[in-house]
Parts: C-alpha cells; sequence; structure tokens
C-alpha cells in the first residue's frame, strides 16, 4: 500500500485497534539529510529537508511505541 502510511491514516488505524502501523516509504538519504524539529503548533516530531523546507516525515508521540 504505496503512499497509505502518512501520519492521518496510521492514526486512525491505531485508534480502530491496530497492534503496528508503518510509515510510507522513504528513501534514507533523505531523512539522513534532514533537520529534526518540534511542531509545537501540531504536537509533532517532523523531519524537515533543505532550503524549501520539504516535510519527509511527521510523527506523533501517540505512535511512539506502535510504529514500524
Amino acid at each position: 500500500m504505496v503512499r497509505i502510511g502518512t501520519l492521518p491514516y496510521r492514526l486512525l488505524a491505531l485508534r480502530h485497534g491496530a497492534d503496528l502501523v508503518y510509515t510510507e516509504e522513504i528513501i534514507d538519504k533523505k531523512l539522513t539529510n534532514s533537520t529534526r524539529v518540534l511542531n509545537k503548533q501540531l504536537g509533532t516530531i517532523d523531519f524537515i529537508r533543505g532550503k524549501e523546507g520539504a516535510l519527509v516525515l511527521r510523527l506523533l508521540e501517540e505512535e511512539k511505541s506502535k510504529l514500524v
């Protein structure tokens, strides 16, 4: 299921009883070259890449123990 591991979908699955959730496919180089930023407005941890601020990955504390 490509592109269906986004944060809203993962939260929906967790809140309806999923034991584990997966992030969307991420290219490792993009993640290692990104900056970890705490998004206080959303309460998320964002990984941002480059000057344009492209979002690579967004995580939420609620999914921490069940995210693969």
